[in-house]
């Protein structure tokens, strides 16, 4: 992990949003999003990402426990019974450790002629499918450094030899009231949008 004291000063952040005109535009105006504004031209490159999956995905208490294990520089691996969402949500963790940078192992997805890579001395973040997991990988014995954690359940399912420590404060309460105020602007979307196609549908 490094940071980027280059891009300090040169980056704004804001919520971008269109104004709604279509239906359509409704519900693109109202997507979750991240903008990264760079006034240089070196620094980030990610810009539009959509964070929805995410927040999908997790409940903010644990986006901020896998952030803090990624600050520390833990090795980490997520599992998933739809594997085709592991890298949208490890891209999505990992960029929100900006201005730091996640410079060790990044797999995606592993592969059984790879399952070796989780006995790897230094750090990691490893995404695996349930089917791989519980064919390959269930029954071996890790370090008490590695954290296995269950995506769609939301659990660790190993004990660790130290717990994590928790993000100093207040930027821990910060960082999750905003996760949890985005949480409640998607669903209060989403339930105006059924209110909206229910009201609008075509009486039979």
């Amino acid at each position: 992990m490094y940071y980027n004291d280059e891009v300090e000063h040169d980056i704004e952040i804001e919520g971008k949003r269109r104004k709604a005109g279509t239906t359509k535009d409704k519900i693109a105006s109202n997507e979750t999003y991240f903008r990264y504004r760079n006034t240089k031209s070196y620094g980030f490159s990610l810009e539009n990402y959509s964070f929805e999956l995410l927040l999908q995905s997790l409940k903010p208490e644990k986006i901020i426990f896998l952030i803090t294990a990624l600050l520390l520089e833990r090795k980490i691996v997520l599992i998933k019974d739809n594997f085709g969402d592991i890298a949208v949500i490890m891209e999505s963790l990992v960029s929100l450790l900006s201005p730091l940078k996640w410079n060790f192992v990044f797999i995606t997805y592993l592969t059984p002629k790879l399952v070796e890579c989780l006995d790897a001395p230094f750090p990691y973040i490893i995404g695996v499918s349930r089917k791989v997991w519980e064919d390959h990988c269930v029954m071996r014995e890790f370090p008490e450094d590695v954290i296995i954690f269950d995506i769609d359940n939301q659990e660790r399912l190993n004990w660790i030899r130290e717990e994590l420590p928790p993000l100093p404060q207040p930027q821990a309460n910060i960082l999750e009231r905003s996760l949890r105020d985005l949480l409640d602007m998607r669903d209060r979307f989403t339930e105006m949008l059924h209110n909206q196609s229910t009201l609008h549908s075509p009486n039979e």
